[in-house]
């Protein structure tokens, strides 16, 4: 084998195994991938319990703001199909960009209602609430209604613009 063959060769296995570290380990919102502005800090998602509703939450934007719908999939009780979460992730990304801090949390048996505080890159605030629902010991966002107003917000405002 010449010189300039092993050497691609070698390079295409380097690519490869750079390639499958940093794939889809079910970790990169949870730490292993490093914090970048205008993202929930993994150390905020960490410092709260693993099996509370905020927590949930938290993880859901935090993947949402990296767009990572393969994270935030297992984070649905009944999830949408994977092509259109995937397209909503895309279409959304840094939508959700800013500092999100946990309100409230109002439990009733099996169901609960997150309220959280958005700040927003320029500064704009806003509360949203988010339902989940708990799903053998496991918190699952009910649906995705909050991103499809997102979406459907960011829609109008494009017709709008044209």
């Amino acid at each position: 084998m010449s010189s300039r063959a092993l050497t691609l060769v070698l390079s295409l296995l380097v690519a490869a195994g750079l390639l499958a570290g940093c794939g889809g380990s079910g970790a990169s919102t949870s730490g292993a991938e490093a914090d970048r502005p205008n993202t929930i800090p993994s150390r905020q998602i960490e410092s709260i319990p693993s099996r509370g509703p905020q927590r949930t939450v938290l993880e859901w934007w935090r993947a949402v703001q990296l767009n990572d719908p393969d994270e935030a999939i297992d984070l649905y009780l009944e999830p949408p199909r994977m092509p259109d979460l995937a397209g909503q992730f895309n279409y959304v990304a840094g939508e959700l960009d800013g500092t999100v801090a946990v309100a409230a949390v109002k439990r009733q048996g099996s169901q609960a209602e997150v309220r959280v505080r958005w700040r927003r890159p320029d500064g704009t605030r806003t509360t949203e609430t988010l339902q989940l629902q708990d799903d053998d010991g496991a918190w699952k966002l009910l649906g995705a209604r909050f991103l499809d107003e997102i979406v459907a917000r960011m829609q109008r405002e494009e017709a709008e613009d044209r």
